[in-house]
């Protein structure tokens, strides 16, 4: 991945403001917290509480994940039918979203049959994403993983969703036809992301 397709726009704000990345679940009847100014038109990315030390080996990795820029990621949310569809936004360097991720792989391997899953790694965005593959084999992932590209950050989060305001984790939930029908703010645990798949089949 070259590095002149990387956007820091918005990361100066981010070491100002890290602390979306560590919030609790946001109840379903309220809306997300904002954690940047309406003033700012492109958010990157946010993390908060990122690991000290992830004990990752980040040198001699081969990628694990390859990359999907946005026009293909709306494509496979629109072209996938039959199944409601799961995408958690996270990044190796988010506390949070390394916390949670082993729940949404329990999830996963429990509702594969019944729910798409995708993972989208947000670490180009922040010239991580040489972290991907060690912390994928480290957490275990088995569920389907990418890596978020994009010029623009900012354009890329409300392209996904105007609700977003870049907090990171993010969970997006799609029903059949590739339509929004849940969000998920903050870090979740497998009770939560059970319930809100529960609802959206039916069960």
């Amino acid at each position: 991945m070259k590095l002149s397709h990387i956007a820091f726009a918005g990361l100066a704000v981010l070491s100002l403001t890290l602390t979306g990345c560590g919030q609790k679940p946001t109840p379903q009847n309220q809306s997300p917290v904002a954690l940047l100014p309406t003033a700012l038109p492109s958010p990157a990315p946010m993390m908060s509480e990122p690991l000290e030390s992830s004990g990752v080996e980040t040198t001699s990795v081969v990628a694990a994940a390859d990359d999907m820029n946005v026009r293909d990621y709306h494509a496979y949310v629109k072209q996938r039918r039959g199944k409601p569809l799961l995408v958690n936004f996270w990044a190796t360097n988010c506390g949070p979203c390394v916390q949670e991720m082993p729940q949404l792989v329990q999830v996963y391997e429990e509702y594969k049959g019944k729910v798409d899953f995708l993972a989208m790694s947000c670490d180009s965005f922040f010239g991580s994403e040489r972290n991907v593959p060690g912390m994928m084999k480290k957490l275990g992932m088995t569920l389907p993983t990418r890596i978020l590209t994009a010029n623009d950050a900012g354009d890329a989060i409300t392209s996904i969703d105007p609700h977003w305001m870049g907090a990171l984790p993010r969970t997006i939930v799609y029903d059949i036809d590739g339509n929004i029908v849940d969000r998920l703010q903050g870090e979740q645990t497998r009770d939560s992301f059970t319930a809100t798949l529960k609802k959206v089949l039916g069960s």
